[in-house]
């Protein structure tokens, strides 16, 4: 796992323990928990079809950190990310597990949820204005060809090289590193090993499209 997925899953693990049940619910409009620790039970949000029988309840653990989520009749389970998607789709996640666009989707309205700013970046539009202060007059301004010629020394040097062409063998090497990715948890370390299976959806089909 590469240090910027791991800092992300990390991201993601704090976002989940720091919002709560009733923030979630309380966007959606549904009624709160009575109560901050034990069961929360509420009409199944994957399957309409639930509510038809008599174990139609969706349990929601209170005192989990990462309020673990099951329906006692369509059997999803996760945890406050699944029940998200749920309450925004009306069905569960495709093959059963949040992965994908389905589990960043989740994450973003999940930071929206809990009032974090989005991860992308805002353009930066005041570059002009800062580059026009080093100039305040026309004579100290740099000539047109010179201002030419690091405008195209700047645009060398931002070529982009395909790893797999690079002229160095050791970059070459790079563009095949993902195939060495491990996602079977017992040719892991011990500490990888242990992180991976109190992760439940952490799948391995999950870190090879995440390249962790």
């Amino acid at each position: 796992m590469t240090p910027q997925k791991f800092g992300y899953m990390n991201d993601v693990d704090r976002l989940i323990e720091q919002t709560s049940v009733s923030q979630v619910l309380a966007h959606y409009g549904k009624p709160l928990p009575e109560k901050d620790s034990g069961e929360h039970r509420m009409d199944c949000v994957f399957n309409e079809d639930c509510a038809d029988s008599q174990y139609g309840n969706l349990t929601v653990k209170l005192n989990d950190v990462i309020n673990r989520i099951y329906c006692h009749t369509c059997k999803v389970r996760g945890n406050l990310l699944t029940l998200l998607h749920g309450l925004e789709t009306h069905r569960p996640p495709t093959g059963g597990r949040l992965r994908g666009e389905e589990f960043k989707t989740a994450v973003a309205k999940l930071r929206e949820i809990a009032g974090q700013p989005s991860e992308n970046p805002s353009p930066v539009s005041s570059a002009p204005v800062i580059a026009e202060s080093f100039h305040p007059t026309p004579q100290a301004r740099p000539s047109a060809s010179a201002s030419s010629s690091a405008t195209s020394s700047a645009a060398a040097k931002l070529t982009n090289t395909p790893l797999h062409r690079h002229e160095k063998e050791a970059a070459r090497a790079l563009a095949n590193l993902h195939e060495e990715l491990i996602v079977d948890v017992s040719e892991m370390s011990p500490e990888a090993a242990q992180y991976v299976r109190s992760r439940s959806w952490m799948t391995p089909e999950l870190m090879k499209k995440w390249g962790v």
